[in-house]
């Protein structure tokens, strides 16, 4: 090492850049309409309102990003089987709006999903207790049958059932 040289404008120079992508990646934007989940050593801490917000380095951590507008949870030509071992394709689409983000995330590890999955529940249920041509006569009323049950559940999960809307239709062939 030449003479007259000196570690400690190197090691300034270090730390500077440690420190510098430190505070970079701490920064972070939360876009309108959705909200973050922001955990402190793994457990929850705040929700994040759309905006900048500060992060504590190691401490703090976005678990998430939840979107807050209005969500379609589509059912396409899933398979129903009817009393008397017809199958029938249901088309449903049912809106959902997040109304609660923490319990979104926590109580359910995929809140669209889990709808999905009661809603298919429920009209497996409902069809197969009917012949195929009352199922087809009554499909709005047993599609409007998912509203207090899938309701009830995505409650449970931080949201609010908006509206269901589907039909039936026999299975080709």
């Amino acid at each position: 090492m030449p003479s007259g040289m000196s570690l400690a404008p190197t090691i300034l120079l270090v730390l500077a850049g440690i420190l510098a992508i430190l505070l970079l990646r701490s920064v972070k934007t939360v876009r309108p309409g959705t909200v973050a989940i922001i955990e402190r050593l793994g457990r929850f801490s705040r929700v994040a309102q759309p905006g900048t917000h500060l992060l504590v380095p190691v401490v703090d951590n976005l678990r998430t990003i939840v979107p807050m507008d209005e969500r379609l949870v589509v059912l396409e030509d899933e398979p129903l089987v009817t009393d008397d071992n017809f199958v029938l394709l249901a088309d449903v689409q049912i809106a959902v709006v997040i109304e609660d983000p923490v319990r979104a995330t926590y109580e359910v590890a995929d809140a669209a999903d889990a709808v999905r999955q009661l809603a298919v529940a429920t009209l497996r249920a409902q069809v197969g207790s009917v012949n195929a041509e009352d199922a087809l006569a009554r499909d709005r009323g047993i599609v409007a049958a998912l509203l207090p049950v899938v309701g009830a559940g995505a409650a449970t999960w931080g949201m609010r059932l908006v509206s269901v809307d589907g039909s039936f239709s026999r299975q080709p062939g």
